[in-house]
C-alpha cells in the first residue's frame, strides 16, 4: 500500500487488540502495527523500570501526588479541564497552579462527591518544563521514530520550545470525549497508576457518529450516539481495560474515547514518523482547504490570500505548510547527514536510528515531497517551490546511492 493514507477506510486486521510484552522485535512492531495502522498493548514490563511508576504510586496502588511537590515549581500553572462542563465539542479548560490542583484533589478524591466538578489534569508538558530536575521515564524504543518531538528538539527556525509529550492526573470518574490524535498523529499512553476504559473506533467508523452538520458526538455512550447507531448501522469499536504499567500505542485515525475507572496518572506522547506522514499532510491539506473556505469572502481584499490562510491555518491547527516543510528539511537533514558522516549517532531518548530506518525516512520525505511541491505551486509561493525542489535533488542523490 503506497501512498498510505491511515485517514481512508481501513479495516482492523484482528478480531481483539493484542497484547504483547516488552521483547517483541522492533522490526515486528513496524511491519505489523506502526505500517499496518493497527492499535496494541504492550505489558507492564515496558513500563517496570521508570522511576515514575515507583515514585508517582503510594504503597497501597494509588497516585502519590506530594512527589511532584519535590521536584517542581506548587506556584506554576498547569492545564485543568472540567469534566463536567462542555464547552464546543470538548471540554472547558482553564489554567491554575499546581497547588491549587492538588488541593482539589485531596479533598475531592476522598469520596468522589457526585456534586462537585470532576477536574482532569491533562496536556501537562511535564518533560519541556521538568526535565532539569527529574527523568520520569525514558521513551520505549518502538516510539523513538518521532519525527514531531525530534523536530521540536532540533529546529533551528524557533526559540520556542515546544513538545507534544504529556502527563496526565485525573481522579476516577475524569474523562476525554470522542476525539481523533491532533495531525493525525500516532499516540502512546502509559498509565503510571491507575486503570482506563478505551473504546476504539476503526478509521471511517466515526462517520456513523456524525450529525447532521457533520459534527462528532461528544460522548460516545450518550443517547444522541445511540440514535445515530440506530439510524446509520452498526458501528464496529474494540474496548480495552488498561491497568497499571501498560501502555497503549493509538495508530493514526482511529478516533477514541477514554474514562479513568480509578485515580490514575499515564504519560503520553503524540508522534509521527515516515508510516504516516502522508496520513499528516493529507489531514494538514484538508484542514488549509476549511480555513479557505471558511474565510472565502476575504479573497479580494488585497491582502496576501495565501499568507492570510496559512497564518489562521497555523493558529487553529497548530502547523501549516511552512511548518510542515521546516519538519521535514529538519528530518531529512539528519538523516543524510548520518549516512555522511561516519560517527554521527541520530538518538532519541538514548536510542540510536539504524542505517535502514534513515533510508526509509528519506524514501518517504521524498515521496510526501512530491506532493507538497504540487501544492506550493498551486499556491504560487517561489520561495517554498525552490526548496522543495531543492530537498528533492538531495532525496534523488541518496536514493541513487543506495
Amino acid at each position: 500500500k503506497d501512498p498510505v493514507n491511515h485517514l481512508e477506510n481501513e479495516q482492523p486486521i484482528y478480531e481483539t487488540i493484542p497484547i504483547v510484552d516488552h521483547d517483541m522485535e522492533y522490526s515486528e512492531f513496524f511491519e505489523k502495527f506502526l505500517c499496518e495502522n493497527q492499535p496494541l498493548i504492550f505489558s507492564d514490563q515496558l513500563t517496570r523500570k521508570w522511576s515514575s511508576v515507583k515514585d508517582w504510586s503510594t504503597s497501597e496502588g494509588v497516585p502519590n501526588l506530594d512527589f511532584f511537590e519535590k521536584i517542581i515549581d506548587k506556584e506554576s500553572l498547569v492545564p485543568v479541564s472540567n469534566c463536567s462542563k462542555k464547552y464546543f465539542n470538548s471540554q472547558e479548560c482553564k489554567e491554575e497552579s499546581f497547588a491549587a490542583y492538588l488541593e482539589y484533589w485531596q479533598n475531592y478524591t476522598i469520596s468522589h462527591p457526585e456534586a462537585e466538578p470532576c477536574k482532569y489534569l491533562k496536556d501537562w508538558h511535564f518533560h519541556r518544563d521538568w526535565k532539569h530536575s527529574y527523568t520520569a521515564y525514558r521513551t520505549p524504543q518502538y516510539f523513538c521514530s518521532d519525527w514531531l518531538n525530534e523536530w521540536w528538539e532540533n529546529r533551528a527556525d524557533s526559540e520556542q520550545e515546544n513538545d507534544y509529550r504529556f502527563v496526565y492526573i485525573g481522579p476516577k470518574g475524569s474523562w476525554t470525549p470522542f476525539h481523533t490524535d491532533v495531525f493525525g498523529s500516532y499516540s502512546w499512553s502509559a498509565n503510571i497508576v491507575g486503570r482506563k476504559r478505551w473504546v476504539f473506533f476503526p478509521p471511517g467508523e466515526e462517520k456513523k457518529l456524525k450529525d447532521k452538520l457533520g459534527n462528532l458526538v461528544y460522548d460516545v455512550e450518550s443517547e444522541e450516539a445511540k440514535e445515530l447507531e440506530e439510524k446509520n448501522g452498526p458501528i464496529t469499536k474494540f474496548e480495552i481495560i488498561q491497568n497499571s504499567g501498560e501502555v497503549v500505542f493509538v495508530p493514526s485515525g482511529w478516533h477514541h474515547q477514554v474514562t479513568n475507572l480509578e485515580d490514575t496518572i499515564s504519560i503520553n506522547h503524540n508522534w509521527f514518523n515516515g508510516c504516516n506522514i502522508l496520513s499528516v499532510y493529507f489531514l494538514l491539506k484538508a484542514e488549509l482547504r476549511k480555513v479557505e473556505k471558511e474565510i472565502s469572502d476575504c479573497k479580494d481584499t488585497g491582502d496576501d490570500w495565501t499568507e492570510m490562510c496559512q497564518n489562521l491555518l497555523g493558529a487553529s491547527y497548530g502547523m501549516n505548510f511552512l511548518d510542515f516543510l521546516s519538519l521535514l528539511t529538519c528530518i531529512l537533514d539528519r538523516r543524510t547527514r548520518m549516512l555522511d558522516e561516519e560517527n554521527l549517532d541520530i538518538k532519541f531518548d538514548g536510542y540510536s536510528l539504524g542505517v535502514n530506518h534513515s533510508k526509509f525516512d528519506i524514501s518517504r520525505i521524498h515521496l510526501v515531497l512530491g506532493y507538497l511541491l504540487q501544492d506550493f505551486v498551486q499556491l504560487g509561493m517561489k520561495e517554498q517551490i525552490e526548496k522543495c525542489e531543492y530537498l528533492l535533488d538531495i532525496c534523488k542523490s541518496k536514493s541513487e546511492i543506495q
